[in-house]
């Protein structure tokens, strides 16, 4: 099929930008930009995308092999919003990888000075001490 050419795919939960709240587009994009370079495909999926979005999520998270969550301060609020990023983290937790060991979530820890996880599900994530990666949104990306 269309994925045949990638070699792995990953999930990317992210905030996206709202009102006057910055959200970490940019830094996904980027992310994205860099694994296509090793083979490796990153679904962005915009939860602004309509009400049929739970299900997109849940389907293009059947073909990952990873969750990637972009880690701002605000991640994992409870939203109305169908897919917001709680939504997501549960839906990976107790539907795609439900009675799995490995969770293969990859924390990308994106806090600025003096901010903190402001949210269960980001807190959940965040001091799980899994493999996390710093990078403080708004600076240039790491090597």
């Amino acid at each position: 099929g269309m994925d045949s050419a990638w070699l792995r795919q990953v999930f990317a939960s992210l905030r996206f930008s709202r009102d006057d709240k910055p959200g970490c587009e940019k830094e996904a994009k980027a992310v994205q930009k860099r694994l296509a370079g090793h083979g490796v495909q990153m679904h962005i999926v915009d939860c602004l995308a309509g009400e049929k979005v739970r299900g997109k999520i849940q389907a293009t998270m059947q073909r990952c092999s990873h969750f990637i969550a972009f880690g701002s301060a605000d991640y994992g609020e409870v939203t109305p919003t169908a897919g917001c990023t709680a939504d997501e983290v549960d839906l990976w937790l107790n539907s795609v990888r439900r009675g799995q060991t490995e969770r293969n979530i990859i924390p990308i820890n994106m806090l600025k000075r003096g901010e903190r996880h402001e949210h269960d599900a980001a807190r959940f994530i965040f001091e799980r001490g899994d493999m996390t990666l710093y990078w403080e949104r708004g600076s240039t990306m790491p090597a």
